[in-house]
């Protein structure tokens, strides 16, 4: 599982972005979201997606002032103590993500599909094949997410679309929900769903160059924003806000609506294949970025032999909380304020250290030899 320098693209930049950012839209985050911001919570994503840009902007400084990988780049400009407290963080958000995420699908399959399945049968076949996509490899990983990002937009636009008739209009008023100053602060506490856009930075060695992350994350944020935000205001459309707190999964309740004729019924149990495809890749790239960030903490020459121990680590965890109620809430809470650290606050402050760099150099530059 060992990427090679220089050779994903933008697809595969796009593949990882959009996969990390978008399948929360089919787990219980954003019915939790109408609490806060009820009729206005389709702006939530527009306005994180405003904060994931602005962190894209500062990344590429530092990546360009450094000219290396932000790994690389942390032990420039902070030393090498400060790099590995950051590393460390992202290494333990990154896995405790994974772990949530394995808990999160593992359940809802069982709730919707397979309700006779037991749980760690669930767990474990989720874990099995990302185990088996680890070893794969992180660029064919991504290129099989590549294929399947088409499909979940198709298939997310395809139920938006046929529940047109279903839509009512005015469940969206008053359009500033609780007023635009909560929707503001609660779509910017909202970054750390983002998290995903910091694994391309910390990769940024195994792309083409620069300008690769750059537009594979501008692409893919911006078509995970549409997904989101769309599905959002369908979401409130059709049900209200005061239905719409009592659905625990958005997406599969939409898909349920749907009604072509009594010949073709039950389309939900396709989105439940998309989404279950979509949730084994996130995990697959949440684990990959986590353990590489440790090989590179502790210099380690391959990846492979950390793959299997970290994911039954990881799906042994998933199953300690009793009930799924708990790890949802964790989840959304962690979104507004842990992950905040890794997507805002550490990327501005490398920011801040890559200003000074590139000035001191500046100075250096323009003061006279002495011979």
């Amino acid at each position: 599982m060992k990427a090679q320098p220089g050779n994903m693209g933008i697809a595969e930049g796009m593949s990882l972005v959009f996969i990390t950012t978008s399948s929360t839209i089919f787990l219980a985050a954003w019915s939790l979201a109408i609490d806060r911001t009820t009729t206005a919570s389709w702006m939530m994503p527009l306005i994180n997606t405003c904060t994931g840009l602005l962190t894209l902007c500062l990344l590429l400084y530092v990546l360009s002032v450094t000219s290396t990988d932000l790994y690389d780049a942390c032990q420039l400009l902070v030393g090498t103590t400060a790099t590995r407290l950051i590393v460390l963080y992202y290494i333990g958000i990154y896995f405790l993500d994974a772990t949530l995420l394995l808990r999160q699908f593992a359940e809802n399959t069982l709730l919707t599909a397979l309700p006779e399945l037991p749980f760690e049968i669930a767990i474990g076949w989720y874990t099995i094949i990302a185990v088996i996509l680890s070893y794969i490899g992180i660029e064919a990983t991504l290129r099989a997410g590549y294929i399947i990002m088409p499909l979940i937009i198709l298939a997310s636009f395809t139920v938006l679309t046929m529940l047109l008739p279903q839509y009512e209009i005015l469940y969206l008023a008053p359009w500033r929900g609780p007023g635009l100053d909560k929707v503001l602060a609660s779509g910017v506490m909202s970054s750390g769903i983002n998290i995903g856009i910091l694994i391309p930075a910390f990769l940024a060695s195994s792309f083409q160059n620069t300008k690769t992350v750059k537009y594979s994350v501008l692409y893919a944020l911006g078509l995970s924003c549409l997904v989101k935000t769309a599905t959002l205001a369908a979401f409130i459309a059709a049900f209200g806000t005061g239905s719409a707190r009592e659905k625990v999964l958005p997406f599969y309740e939409l898909s349920r609506l749907v009604y072509i004729n009594r010949y073709i019924q039950r389309i939900e149990s396709l989105v439940i294949i998309v989404w279950a495809v979509a949730g084994i890749l996130n995990i697959t790239v949440l684990v990959y970025a986590g353990i590489y960030l440790l090989a590179r903490l502790f210099n380690l020459p391959t990846l492979k032999p950390l793959i299997l121990p970290v994911l039954l680590l990881i799906s042994a965890l998933a199953m300690i909380p009793e009930e799924i109620t708990s790890v949802i809430t964790l989840h959304t809470k962690l979104h507004f304020g842990l992950y905040n650290i890794g997507t805002m606050l550490i990327p501005f402050a490398l920011f801040v250290m890559a200003l000074i760099h590139a000035f001191k150099q500046k100075n250096s530059k323009k003061q006279p030899s002495c011979q």
